[in-house]
């Protein structure tokens, strides 16, 4: 089967963990003998006049390597536009979030832009012939248009090869960490990424401080990926205090490598960490959250999150994925017939 992946993120010089979770999947794909193109819109790069020449670049794609499916990985502007001329081939559009839920927080130009892109996911769902959504959660924010037997739950997979449990003492000596400390890492694109809801969890860890604690607030922004694993094995606890997220994948990353995880209830987390000893789910306060850190403080285990993670392996989820392209060349040629 071949393939042509369709992303606006992927890692690059300028930020190597753009969509990183693309990347694992195309890898996952690969490992199981697709064969898949990928085209790059450099959004992150060059901004939304990228959408200018999108029409261009796909076509060439097309031309040049004839795929079976397109596999669109993101919605919004770009999900619009590739959708838009794209319909001698079958078409799968997978959601992650903010594409199909907006921007609940942040400024008036941020929600704006978000309205803009939850906007393009629906009208490329005309022309979608089978979706993907990253958790149950994003269920409810489908058009009631939309079939639900055309609709599969995949969220990103997590390479077990390279998030693997680690020495704690070993990793944090190789960041300078000092090893007296309750270290928590925070995980985020940009500074000023509004969802991460960054003054929040600073909040809970003054507060966490207050108690008389030697604590360190690590913020993992513009970590090369490979450098991820060693963060979070060197961590007491990982940190999420989003206002909105589809499946996040360092939840998962972190369980890979068997951490602790404290998280406002958003997206599967919940469902992720449910049996998971030593992982709590905390309200958007910060007094809560501090109360949840405390706990992980008080009862500095490993946990067996990774036993939970087997069934998200990249592998697993690119046979899923393999089910989907199936299912969608199945609707394409039933939509075909019917014309």
């Amino acid at each position: 089967m071949k393939v042509l992946a369709v992303t606006n993120m992927y890692p690059n010089p300028i930020n190597p963990r753009s969509g990183t979770f693309v990347f694992q999947q195309v890898n996952g794909l690969r490992s199981i003998g697709v064969d898949v193109e990928v085209c790059h819109i450099p959004r992150d790069v060059r901004g939304m006049k990228v959408y200018i020449s999108l029409r261009r670049r796909i076509i060439s794609c097309l031309n040049t390597f004839k795929p079976d499916v397109i596999h669109i990985m993101y919605g919004g502007i770009m999900a619009f536009r590739a959708s838009s001329f794209s319909t001698s081939y079958p078409i799968v559009l997978s959601l992650c979030g903010t594409d199909i839920i907006g921007e609940e927080v942040g400024s008036v130009p941020q929600k704006i832009r978000g309205w803009i892109g939850v906007f393009g996911s629906r009208y490329a769902l005309k022309k979608t012939h089978y979706l993907i959504v990253k958790s149950k959660y994003l269920l409810k924010h489908i058009p009631h248009s939309f079939p639900l037997d055309r609709v599969s739950v995949i969220p990103n997979g997590v390479n077990l090869n390279m998030f693997i449990p680690m020495d704690k003492i070993t990793c944090q000596k190789r960041l300078g960490w000092n090893p007296e400390s309750f270290h928590i890492v925070f995980s985020t694109i940009s500074f000023n990424d509004a969802n991460k809801r960054l003054p929040l969890a600073r909040s809970a860890v003054e507060r966490l401080k207050k108690k008389g604690l030697s604590v360190d607030f690590h913020i993992m922004v513009s970590v090369p990926h490979e450098e991820v694993p060693v963060w979070l094995n060197a961590a007491d606890c990982v940190l999420l205090t989003s206002s909105h997220e589809g499946s996040p994948n360092i939840v998962k990353e972190a369980l890979a490598c068997n951490r602790p995880v404290v998280s406002v209830d958003v997206g599967d987390v919940r469902e992720m960490i449910e049996g998971v000893d030593h992982c709590y789910i905390a309200e958007p306060e910060p007094q809560d959250i501090a109360d949840k850190l405390y706990r992980v403080y008080r009862s500095p285990r490993v946990n067996r999150g990774r036993e939970k993670m087997k069934e998200l392996s990249i592998e697993k989820v690119a046979y899923r994925l393999v089910t989907v392209y199936e299912r969608a060349r199945y609707f394409f040629s039933q939509r075909r017939t019917s014309r």
